[in-house]
């Protein structure tokens, strides 16, 4: 069996063909794996996401 690649805001997902449709049906288009990291890769005027640190913050001194 092969999956099948579809696209959705930059965000690509590998399914299997028989939920094909009801991704079609939210948005996701079919693509090539290469469409999609080719646009991941590009260059932007927009600065990179800083990812949240999780966790506790640091205990205050006394």
């Amino acid at each position: 069996m092969r999956l099948v690649t579809v696209a959705k805001n930059g965000e690509c997902l590998d399914v299997h063909p028989e939920t094909l449709a009801e991704h079609q049906k939210l948005g996701w288009v079919v693509c090539e794996r290469e469409e999609v990291e080719a646009e991941e890769t590009a260059p932007t005027d927009e600065a990179p996401e800083v990812p949240k640190r999780r966790g506790r913050p640091p205990k205050k001194a006394e």
